[in-house]
């Protein structure tokens, strides 16, 4: 595929420029192209704009297992709902899905924030061995001030994260 738009934000809508950003996301996993969507094995990636067009230089790409994902994100509140997850199993094989994420601070590459537990799971339960994560990077600051008068903020990094390992998000 050749792109020779530019796909300024004036164009951002245009179906070139959607494809455009496709092709980019996609090869980052590395995934590939098939008409409308991109396939990173079983996965079917959409074209994530929220994800990617939010600070790309803040932001690094993996392949995992979904196995891998949810031993990195620990549960949050009520059980798997499994009527949403039966959904998204659906979705995943006949359509597009967005791609699960973490927050990492780059220096304990620990796990601070996740999304994507029921796609995860959805992953899982089809056999798919691998799925595309964004890593989100970001720095720990001790100093700066944080909500209700803490102390310590984690904010968007530009660094590389320092470890291949990522330890698993702290249980709430």
């Amino acid at each position: 595929m050749v792109f020779n738009m530019d796909c300024k934000d004036r164009d951002y809508e245009k179906s070139i420029c959607v494809k455009k950003r496709l092709k980019q996301n996609c090869d980052k996993f590395p995934g590939k192209v098939v008409g409308n969507v991109c396939k990173i094995g079983k996965f079917r990636m959409a074209v994530s704009d929220t994800i990617f067009g939010y600070k790309p230089k803040y932001q690094s790409h993996r392949l995992m297992s979904p196995e891998k994902f949810l031993e990195l994100a620990p549960p949050r509140g009520a059980p798997y709902n499994q009527k949403r997850i039966d959904e998204l199993k659906e979705k995943i094989k006949k359509k597009e899905m967005d791609v699960p994420y973490f927050d990492v601070d780059v220096d304990s590459c620990q796990v601070i924030d996740h999304e994507g537990r029921h796609r995860a799971e959805a992953s899982r339960q089809l056999g798919i061995k691998k799925i595309p994560v964004v890593l989100f990077k970001k720095e720990f600051d001790p100093e700066a001030r944080g909500m209700f008068g803490t102390k310590g903020v984690h904010y968007d990094s530009t660094e590389k994260i320092k470890c291949e390992e990522l330890t698993p998000q702290a249980s709430n």
